[in-house]
């Protein structure tokens, strides 16, 4: 049978996220309810019953006046595989969820998969392929690992930002994540990109920090906070969620010295894995950043049902070079509600 699950049973889906192979912390109840309480989005868990779950996938329903309802799996995650065990689950999965999108006037389906994701499906073709992330193995010990960090690009800035005295700063409460926030929404707002709204980062912290499923550090210098980073840790993924720096003071390399500071902390905790988190692969330089950390690049597989076509590389650009134009001229206070009005609707 399946069906969508109601919320008191998500103390079961959880233990089934955690127990699956592809589960993440995008899957879990956690996640759901962060992306609920900070887009108003309403959750959708699809899954397969043979006595107890065998099978599922999250989604949620964007709808709004200004594009078309669609079905996202899953909202604000790099990637989110169907948690299935064959070909023959998915194939079900697949086929009620687009029945239930043509019972909701849902346009369309969104499926977002990593490159490991081994089962197949007629209907996930002709993948948006636009992203990766990067995977750093963390089974040996520290020493061992540094020594596939690129020395010119990695490991002489970690030389300079030890002799430069960085201190560190574990973050603690709701005022780490604003402090973070003030970097994050000047970083974006100097790479012509909208922000990401206070309100998501609280409802991250708030829902995620007292299960030990995040973190925050900062990088302080003669007494001054300069950088932050915020961490999700879930399973055997220790993740670099978001970074970022306060512009005058990249030449300390304080981003360096926190990534640095999150793996030793990673390995101190037995996690598996460092995830470097989603890029897009046009963005050569911040790939070129992440391989030299001696990291496995990931290819990030997104579909759609129906398969759509894509705005052409030249008029994509085009429009990407518009809107940043745009944003590095807006004033900060329309500028943040701009960020506010666009996520609620294109998140």
């Amino acid at each position: 049978m399946i069906k969508v699950l109601s919320k008191n049973q998500y103390t079961e889906w959880n233990e089934y996220v955690y127990n699956h192979n592809y589960g993440t912390i995008y899957h879990s109840s956690m996640w759901l309810n962060v992306i609920n309480k900070s887009f108003g989005l309403e959750p959708l868990v699809i899954v397969k019953i043979n006595g107890s779950i065998v099978g599922g996938m999250p989604f949620f329903h964007h709808k709004n006046l200004l594009f078309p309802s669609k079905l996202v799996s899953i909202t604000n995650a790099h990637s989110c595989n169907p948690l299935v065990n064959n070909e023959s689950d998915l194939s079900e999965l697949i086929d009620y969820i687009q029945s239930y999108a043509s019972d909701k006037a849902i346009t369309q389906v969104e499926i977002k998969t990593t490159e490991d994701f081994r089962y197949r499906n007629k209907k996930l073709e002709n993948p948006d392929t636009d992203f990766s992330t990067y995977i750093l193995s963390l089974d040996k010990d520290y020493l061992n690992i540094q020594k596939s960090f690129h020395n010119s690009c990695i490991m002489r800035p970690l030389k300079k930002a030890q002799k430069n005295n960085l201190k560190l700063i574990a973050g603690t409460t709701e005022k780490d994540i604003k402090i973070f926030y003030k970097f994050y929404e000047m970083m974006r707002k100097e790479n012509g990109l909208l922000p990401q709204p206070l309100t998501f980062f609280i409802n991250l912290w708030e829902e995620l920090y007292r299960t030990n499923n995040c973190e925050i550090f900062h990088a302080e210098y003669e007494g001054k906070i300069i950088s932050s980073v915020f961490n999700l840790l879930y399973k055997q993924t220790y993740t670099y969620e978001y970074g970022a720096t306060d512009s005058n003071f990249l030449h300390l390399h304080p981003s360096h010295f926190l990534l640095d500071h999150s793996i030793k902390n990673a390995l101190s905790k037995n996690f598996k894995y460092f995830d470097f988190g989603r890029t897009e692969n046009s963005n050569i330089g911040l790939s070129d950043f992440k391989k030299r950390w001696g990291t496995q690049r990931i290819n990030l597989n997104y579909f759609s049902i129906p398969n759509s076509n894509k705005i052409s590389p030249i008029k994509n650009d085009y429009l990407k070079n518009v809107a940043s134009a745009i944003i590095h001229l807006t004033p900060k206070p329309v500028y943040r509600v701009a960020g506010q009005i666009m996520y609620k609707m294109t998140v």
